[in-house]
């Protein structure tokens, strides 16, 4: 499975003058690539057809290839005119974020979903300041329990100024309320990571290897993130929800296992198929459904597992399938031929 190399640094200052803390490899997939890719797709409420699904896969092999066991800048990339190089790179960024959750952030909290806060009617900002960082995570019981800022760059490394101005999108959140609870959380105890992506030259390949950064502020600010957790879930998993409907005019839907949990899956474009529990399935189907939030984590919480899997599998923490065909996967992303 190919590897990329993440950074660690334990401040914004640490980040400006290059003393890292550690470092380490975290195996990401190319079906874990295609799953972020189609996450991305949702904003706003909106989630893409399957044309726009295809659309934004295909930002995936534009951006990288392989070499070896690690993704290299592409061809496509290196040599697109500045504003593609600057849209793949943002791309890129929301990408890093996600691989960082689902490849660190889990294994502290097994069960935790990693929740979008770009519509504004999901979460909002009391407050004069009001920018948001791009993601929340919650724990298994619903408890918020971290936040994620991305930035992406086609170079070597993100610029300071980005990451400062991503280290206040995180510092200035001091509480964070989820509607129908009493009390809100202090984001003091929280985590906050700014993850950035970029492409470090190595000479003996001679190739831009993509890594990534996670950079830790500290800080707290004054101004209170609110939440509509149910709506916050809705929308999470109206992609996987509105592709699912769409496919299953044109094909059965599939019913498959894996560890005693059962999957409904379909099709897409003949390359990969996308999945989802039947358990959430259903609940997520039933418009009338009360408390949807809730349900939803009780289903997670009892089908926590090794998300491990094959190289051309992603079985996700929130419940989502993604298989890539083993036959196809070198079209998605190929090789470098030396």
């Amino acid at each position: 499975m190919p590897e990329i190399e993440l950074f660690e640094y334990n401040s914004v200052i640490d980040y400006k003058n290059n003393k890292m803390t550690s470092s380490r490899l975290l195996n990401i997939s190319v079906a874990n690539l295609i799953g972020y890719a189609i996450d991305n797709g949702v904003y706003n409420g909106y989630s893409p057809k399957p044309l726009g699904l295809i659309f934004y896969g295909s930002i995936v092999p534009f951006a990288l290839n392989f070499y070896k066991n690690s993704f290299v800048r592409g061809c496509d990339y290196e040599n697109a005119e500045q504003s593609y190089k600057t849209s793949a790179s943002f791309f890129l960024g929301m990408l890093s974020a996600r691989a960082y959750f689902e490849k660190v952030i889990i294994e502290k909290y097994p069960g935790s979903i990693l929740i979008h806060l770009s519509d504004n009617s999901v979460a909002y900002i009391n407050g004069r300041n009001k920018t948001k960082p791009d993601f929340i995570i919650l724990d298994c019981n619903r408890k918020p329990v971290g936040l994620l800022e991305a930035k992406g760059t086609f170079y070597n490394r993100v610029n300071f100024k980005t990451v400062n101005h991503a280290n206040n999108q995180l510092t200035n959140i001091s509480t964070i309320t989820i509607k129908g609870r009493k009390s809100p959380s202090s984001s003091f105890l929280m985590e906050k990571h700014v993850i950035t992506s970029s492409f470090v030259y190595d000479k003996m390949s001679k190739k831009h290897h993509w890594v990534l950064c996670d950079i830790d502020p500290n800080e707290v600010g004054e101004t209170e993130l609110v939440i509509d957790l149910d709506k916050a879930i809705e929308e999470h998993y109206s992609n996987i929800m509105n592709i699912m409907n769409i496919m299953t005019k044109y094909q059965r839907i599939q019913n498959i296992e894996i560890k005693n949990n059962e999957y409904l899956t379909v099709s897409v474009d003949g390359f990969f198929s996308l999945g989802i529990l039947t358990k959430l399935y259903e609940i997520l189907s039933d418009r009338s459904h009360e408390d949807l939030a809730n349900s939803v984590f009780e289903v997670l919480k009892n089908t926590q597992d090794d998300y491990n899997l094959e190289e051309n599998i992603s079985l996700r923490s929130d419940g989502i399938y993604i298989e890539v065909d083993n036959e196809k996967k070198n079209e998605i992303i190929p090789y470098y031929i030396e």
